[in-house]
């Protein structure tokens, strides 16, 4: 039923997601039928579809022109889009993000050295021998620096670490640039890349301590081209 304290759609939108958990629905199974959706709510279909275009927006169910909507498949676009904002409101800084990924990583690369897959350490180590052969090429380091760390999320088996890495990835695209010119050498570069691929060895060797020891220092290294771009 609606409540009347808070807005119509929204009522809704909570009447949608209590049936969702109510019939334990998972990724892909349809909803009821707008009208349906009417009847439990006792609202009228203009609502309904507000309501529906709602939990759209928020990456909770699908909709597509003839069929009826269903649960959607986790992805990072909803927070991706909220850090996004946040950013470009100045509510949200890049120091803050870099400490948020400094202390998320930790316990992934931790997570990543114990429960790796072999298919997975194989896939952290490429990417890093890449970014080493090709230093001096910034578009090949970059997208295959955002694979590495995004591969190490996925390498913990917990799908929340992969949303959160995937979410900041806009972000690290638009300063990723930034701090790899404020490295003016080769052999600050070469060096910055380097430590991808002694991070990806302690995740191949399954040592935990070590992962941590080397994803700590790659996150202090960046702290001087973040400093010099006027960032922190």
């Amino acid at each position: 039923m609606l409540n009347p304290k808070v807005p119509l759609s929204e009522s809704v939108s909570t009447t949608i997601l209590d049936f969702i958990r109510k019939h334990q629905l998972k990724p892909g199974d349809s909803l009821p039928s707008e009208s349906e959706i009417g009847d439990m709510a006792g609202a009228s279909r203009t609502v309904v579809r507000e309501a529906l275009r709602s939990l759209e927006a928020r990456r909770i169910i699908d909709m597509a022109a003839g069929k009826k909507a269903c649960v959607a498949i986790l992805d990072n676009h909803a927070l991706a889009n909220f850090i996004m904002n946040g950013v470009a409101t100045k509510q949200i800084n890049v120091p803050q993000i870099h400490d948020v990924r400094r202390t998320v990583e930790t316990r992934i690369a931790h997570l990543a050295a114990l429960l790796r897959t072999n298919a997975q350490a194989q896939a952290i180590s490429k990417h890093a021998e890449i970014m080493c052969d090709n230093f001096n090429k910034p578009e090949v380091v970059m997208k295959h620096d955002m694979a590495f760390h995004q591969e190490l999320a996925q390498a913990t088996q917990n799908p929340v670490y992969s949303i959160v890495m995937g979410s900041l990835s806009e972000v690290l695209t638009m300063t990723w640039p930034i701090t790899w010119r404020c490295r003016t050498s080769d052999e600050e570069r070469l060096a910055s890349v380097k430590v991808h691929m002694e991070i990806a060895d302690a995740i191949k060797q399954g040592d935990p301590e070590l992962a941590v020891r080397m994803i700590t220092k790659h996150f202090d290294e960046d702290l001087k081209p973040l400093a010099l771009s006027g960032m922190v």
